[in-house]
């Protein structure tokens, strides 16, 4: 699996955004992503712009990371924001905290009295999201 003799290798991947765990409706302007995976530890990057956010409703999720996050005690793993456009009533940057034993990225508002997660409310037809997130899986 790597580990034992490091693997590297490099591609991409499609990430998406789900709402309340659907995407009806939701389409985008562009969406790409790319990642490099050194032994049992992955960067991955991305970008996407959406042209319309759907019917949906509930927290805001990426999903399609190119590998299973690594289980843990907690949600160790973070995504860090480089660029959020056309959003709607933040109160702070963006968290992304990747899911233990998963290939998603809940989305928070964190600012100096707590954390919220971001829901549909939050986006609009145009948002845009860039990121990258540095974790290990399985």
């Amino acid at each position: 699996v790597g580990r034992e003799v490091p693997v590297t290798e490099t591609g991409t991947w499609t990430p998406s955004i789900t709402f309340g765990s659907g995407s009806t409706g939701i389409a985008y302007s562009y969406q790409e992503g790319v990642y490099t995976r050194t032994g049992d530890v992955v960067h991955a990057s991305c970008i996407f712009q959406l042209s319309d956010k759907g019917s949906d409703t509930g927290d805001a999720v990426i999903t399609g990371l190119p590998f299973l996050a690594k289980s843990a005690s907690s949600d160790i793993f973070v995504a860090a924001f480089g660029r959020c456009a056309n959003l709607s009533g933040l109160t702070s940057g963006i968290e992304g905290a990747i899911l233990n034993g998963t290939s998603t990225i809940r989305l928070n508002d964190v600012g100096a009295t707590g954390s919220s997660n971001l829901n549909n409310t939050h986006f609009t037809n145009t948002s845009i999201l860039r990121f990258s997130a540095t974790y290990k899986i399985q």
